[in-house]
């Protein structure tokens, strides 16, 4: 790897995640502290953000690199990894995933540049890195490909919602079947298989090297086309940074890092060895384990015993997820809340596409920025898709409901969660409210009220292959399938 392109990617991740954690301080107290993680956490926000914010500028510094990786890995493990299925937060989503591999990779390329002056270590680490990062491009597009995009079903949901797009009023008066959307929803599956076929051909020395530049190179078009069209947060310009291992000399002008790095250690040629025998330990497993994932979610498939459990578990740990990234599951709907007052009835907006996504209205900006952030669209987002992901287990959606609705600041209050899907019209996009979900937060009793009685809001979206699985961290199918409500 390039020393010059290594040192670019490194600051350019440390300034992404010092930037993400400036876009958190406005809600800290939810999403780091007591608000998401429970009392356990009602002090932790006064150590972790410092330790954060200069974790990542000594990344962008280089003050010792190493230490700067390791802390922010650990703090990203904590967050986005090991808790992801027990809070509201649930880890962030994709970029709380990206933002944590970025950190791991980093953590592995200074040991590597630590424990081995000859370079053979790092190379063996960026190869990794390189099979696993195509990996995730492959898997990515194979199943924005199994899941409507090229039939019509992507992106156009996305940018008509006002939780993931910019310019969501502009896209919702489009005709939905514009060629336009149907160039997006085709170029988008198919760059990113190309890219993760490049990355992968392209990985060794030997076969066919010329393709990870390639690969490369598509990768960061793909994802800098998005950075202004959809709200992503860091993670459009995350994926960009690992491609930049991959890449010949760029030749730009860095700043020059304060080099205060710990001192290498001549590392014993059996312990390098072990480090370097690991790697292809890694690559070998990760193919049985997409294979696993992905029989498990379309075929419906289980391996045999230990071999299923014993995989789960290495994925979970890693984690080793299948993308679902911006499908029509997560995108063809969004969510509104409403404060009710219990003696009118009148009902106040919390959250709406007019005020909370209007970026003119500065009059409640903190929980704007709250809100404008993906990682809270996420959030939130994923509290309702339980609906869809565990049909048959209402209690699910309920419980978490409940936990999200208690970070919100209105203790004791009435509230209401209105359910909106997005819906194809002949000329533009249309917004139906479904479902209202009444929640007394004084009692914790909810109520719904489905507004378009025949409507399947927990129906997977057209062309999903969206299962009931057995729990959490498994792809594998429940005993048996639910059905519609």
């Amino acid at each position: 790897m390039d020393p010059a392109n290594y040192l670019l990617s490194r600051q350019v991740a440390g300034l992404l995640f010092f930037l993400d954690l400036l876009a958190y301080l406005p809600y800290a107290s939810v999403c780091l502290g007591a608000g998401y993680w429970g009392a356990g956490h009602r002090r932790a926000v006064r150590f972790v953000v410092p330790i954060w914010a200069a974790a990542s500028l000594g990344l962008v510094l280089g003050i010792y690199p190493l230490i700067a990786a390791i802390l922010l890995w650990l703090l990203f493990r904590h967050y986005y990894i090991a808790h992801r299925w027990k809070n509201p937060f649930r880890g962030g989503g994709a970029p709380g995933f990206m933002s944590h591999w970025v950190a791991m990779y980093l953590v592995f390329f200074e040991l590597a540049r630590a424990l081995d002056g000859s370079g053979e270590l790092a190379s063996s680490v960026r190869w990794m890195s390189n099979v696993d990062f195509g990996t995730i491009l492959l898997c990515s597009g194979t199943y924005k490909a199994l899941s409507g995009y090229l039939h019509g079903e992507g992106m156009e949901y996305g940018l008509a919602n006002p939780f993931w797009g910019y310019w969501f009023r502009w896209f919702r008066q489009r005709r939905p079947s514009h060629l336009a959307f149907r160039i997006q929803d085709i170029w988008a599956p198919i760059a990113q298989i190309a890219t993760g076929t490049c990355l992968l051909l392209g990985a060794s020395a030997t076969f066919l090297p010329q393709l990870r530049p390639v690969g490369a190179v598509l990768c960061i078009l793909s994802f800098a086309y998005l950075v202004p069209a959809v709200r992503l947060g860091r993670l459009a310009v995350l994926m960009m940074v690992p491609p930049l291992w991959f890449l010949p000399e760029l030749g730009a002008a860095l700043p020059e890092p304060l080099a205060r790095s710990l001192p290498g250690i001549a590392a014993p040629d059996a312990v390098l060895s072990a480090l370097s025998a690991a790697t292809i330990a890694y690559v070998v497993v990760l193919p049985l384990v997409k294979a696993m994932q992905y029989l498990n979610l379309f075929a419906k498939i289980e391996l045999p015993r230990p071999l299923q459990p014993a995989l789960t578990w290495f994925a979970n740990r890693v984690p080793i997820i299948m993308w679902r990234v911006f499908t029509p599951d997560v995108t063809n709907f969004f969510v509104r809340i409403y404060r009710i007052d219990r003696d009118t009835g009148e009902r106040t907006p919390l959250v709406h596409e007019d005020t909370t996504y209007a970026y003119r209205d500065l009059r409640h900006w903190r929980r704007s920025m709250r809100f404008l952030h993906v990682t809270e669209s996420i959030a939130l987002t994923t509290v309702f898709t339980l609906l869809k992901y565990f049909r048959s287990q209402r209690e699910l959606f309920e419980a978490r409901l409940r936990a999200y609705a208690a970070t919100l600041g209105e203790d004791g209050a009435l509230l209401e969660l209105e359910y909106v899907a997005i819906l194809k019209g002949e000329r533009c996009f249309d917004y139906l409210p479904v479902t209202r979900f009444t929640l007394d937060l004084a009692t914790g009793a909810i109520a719904e009220s489905r507004l378009v009685p025949d409507f399947p809001y927990d129906a997977p979206a057209k062309y999903s292959h969206i299962k009931e699985t057995a729990g959490f961290g498994t792809y594998a199918p429940a005993a048996r399938e639910p059905a519609a409500r």
